[in-house]
């Protein structure tokens, strides 16, 4: 329970779920729409997260409010995140 994968998958509009660990609660959540996909991630103390993002054409990624450079998405570290993606409409 030192890392795990966060990869939503927008079958529904929208989906959350929270898991406990032997480190803490992972909680995650997601919601998409046509113009944006929105993903919530609250990393335990002691773990990093990999998040794999849908495949779309995103024009712009940003984690906590800070726009990321490309488009693949760094390894977290412990903490909680909002990550936004905006769409090519």
């Amino acid at each position: 329970w030192q890392s795990f994968v966060f990869a939503p998958c927008p079958i529904l509009p929208e989906a959350s779920i929270t898991v406990p660990t032997v480190r803490g609660l992972v909680e995650a959540s997601f919601s998409d729409t046509p113009a944006r996909l929105r993903l919530t991630l609250a990393v335990p103390k002691g773990t990093t997260a990999s998040v794999v993002l849908p495949q779309s054409d995103y024009t712009t990624i940003r984690v906590n409010g800070k726009p990321l450079k490309g488009q693949r998405m760094p390894v977290l570290k412990a903490g909680k995140y909002e990550i936004s993606c905006n769409k090519k409409i």
